[in-house]
């Protein structure tokens, strides 16, 4: 039985609360699989002995238990199903094609070469998205570039070492997670930011000078769970083409010598 089946089976035996917790998790069902409870049971503004509660009500040993279950359930669609619209290969070649079509030539160019110009350049990432987080910082240690990844834990130290002309990259799903820690910075102009998310109503959106939105998908769209952090890497890897492009013309145009 899945974790659905059986919250529907136990919904009626739930508390007031956790009727509360029952309904959320039905409309944020993506957020489940990048929360901890700390932070689910902050979004849902609920403890997280509620959330415990909620998942022991359930038959799972506690949280963890039941998001596991979550991602299980999710990702149990065989890759050679019949329908050509319930295959994952077929989710991720049209999530593909939309972010062909939604980059932007022009934003890919100004943030490669702001990328470039940086002598120092943050790196955030939190949850699916620390691994491109992480891909890029390692792209830009190939590239000669001066990169640190800041894990989640330590972005409230931000302040007090970055310099108005470091280069603060945020990668971030919905941008939630990272908006108290975020946002005061960003309005102080304590040093240059960048966005790259796949929340186009990201609430920090109006505040970076660079804001790239990515596609996704998730369970009410597409009838297939896939990885939207597949989205975030792809995308690394063209801006890091766009990149070593920017920092071989600039040496070009220095030592015109290079292309004799």
């Amino acid at each position: 039985m899945n974790p659905f089946e059986q919250m529907e089976i136990k919904k009626n035996s739930f508390t007031k609360k956790e009727k509360i917790v029952y309904e959320l998790m039905l409309k944020n069902v993506d957020e489940i699989s990048r929360k901890s409870v700390t932070e689910l049971a902050d979004h849902m503004n609920v403890s997280q002995s509620t959330i415990t509660r909620f998942c022991q009500k359930l038959g799972y040993d506690g949280y963890n238990d039941f998001k596991f279950s979550i991602y299980r359930y999710q990702k149990q669609v065989p890759l050679d199903d019949l329908d050509p619209s319930k295959n994952a290969f077929s989710t991720y070649s049209n999530l593909i094609l939309q972010l062909q079509t939604s980059v932007n030539n022009d934003e890919l160019s100004n943030l490669a070469e702001d990328i470039g110009k940086a002598d120092n350049i943050i790196i955030l990432g939190v949850h699916k998205s620390e691994l491109p987080a992480r891909l890029l910082n390692i792209n830009l240690h190939k590239l000669s570039k001066h990169a640190t990844f800041v894990p989640f834990g330590e972005v409230q130290d931000l302040e007090s070492y970055i310099k108005k002309d470091d280069l603060v990259i945020v990668f971030s799903v919905k941008g939630e997670s990272l908006k108290a820690s975020i946002s005061e910075l960003v309005k102080k102009k304590a040093a240059k930011f960048a966005m790259i998310t796949m929340n186009d109503k990201n609430p920090l959106k109006k505040m970076f000078p660079h804001f790239i939105w990515l596609p996704s998908t998730n369970r009410e769209t597409s009838p297939v769970y896939v990885e939207n952090q597949v989205v975030f890497m792809i995308y690394v890897d063209i801006l890091t083409s766009y990149i070593a492009n920017y920092i071989i013309n600039k040496k070009d145009k220095v030592d015109p010598k290079r292309n004799v």
